[in-house]
């Protein structure tokens, strides 16, 4: 068995532990390089399907996970953003920024992606479809492409 203190209990210890949150998450191959993960399905040039939630302004997307919490971001809250930014040209559909790392708050988002980011919790992972307006304004480098952005956050 080992050793233990002379005044330890006689008996399994149980630790019951809850995750409440998962801010950075770096994954690594045996070697030690760092590994992207891809997202589990790519994107589909035909656009969002039929059950894709559609906020106000227009903008459809899916969710690809759920995160541990139900807690929303606040409207000054700080939020990281971790994603993969893609054009649609034609049937083909382009990678063209992974990864993307950066932070925003729900009031200063681009676009109108605080209306998507508002209805998240930490660890949702999403995919946002951009029109051609609306890809200009969130992922500049799509230029006047229509645009996918795989998103996950964390605040």
């Amino acid at each position: 068995m080992g050793w233990k203190p002379s005044d330890w209990p006689d008996s399994s210890l149980i630790f019951d532990l809850e995750m409440i949150a998962v801010t950075h998450v770096t994954m690594r191959d045996p070697s030690g390089n760092q590994i992207v993960p891809e997202p589990a399905a790519l994107p589909d040039a035909a656009g969002p399907p039929r059950s894709a939630e559609t906020t106000p302004a227009g903008l459809r997307y899916i969710y690809l996970a759920h995160g541990v919490s139900h807690e929303r971001p606040k409207a000054e809250q700080r939020v990281a953003l971790t994603g993969t930014g893609y054009v649609i040209e034609g049937i083909e559909v382009k990678q063209l920024e992974s990864p993307i790392k950066t932070a925003t708050t729900l009031s200063r988002a681009p676009g109108n992606l605080g209306e998507v980011l508002s209805r998240l919790s930490a660890g949702d992972q999403v995919r946002i479809w951009l029109s051609k307006g609306q890809a200009k304004s969130i992922l500049p480098a799509a230029g006047s492409r229509e645009a996918i952005l795989d998103l996950a956050v964390a605040f």
